[in-house]
């Protein structure tokens, strides 16, 4: 539990869209479809977390913010053409 004087970290998306680093070699930058589905992420989580009545960080710790981010991935990656976008 974080206290009222304590700063909380920084939102993160729960799986990532970029590559990851495990410090051998550094990853490339985000491509624009990657900052893309960052920016579409954080605008639906936006959108479920007021239906629900919840923030948006309360919403991102749940396993719904974990699906979203599987389901961006999946739209945004998956999809033949990239039908999102």
């Amino acid at each position: 539990m974080i206290k009222k004087s304590q700063t909380p970290p920084p939102l993160r998306v729960p799986i990532p869209f970029t590559h990851g680093c495990n410090g051998e070699y550094v990853p490339p930058d985000p491509s624009q479809l990657d900052k893309w589905a960052t920016k579409y992420y954080w605008r639906l989580a936006g959108e479920h977390a007021r239906k629900l009545g919840l923030t948006r960080r309360q919403f991102i710790a749940r396993a719904s913010g974990s699906a979203l981010a599987l389901w961006v991935m999946n739209m945004t990656y998956g999809c033949v053409g990239g039908a999102l976008h």
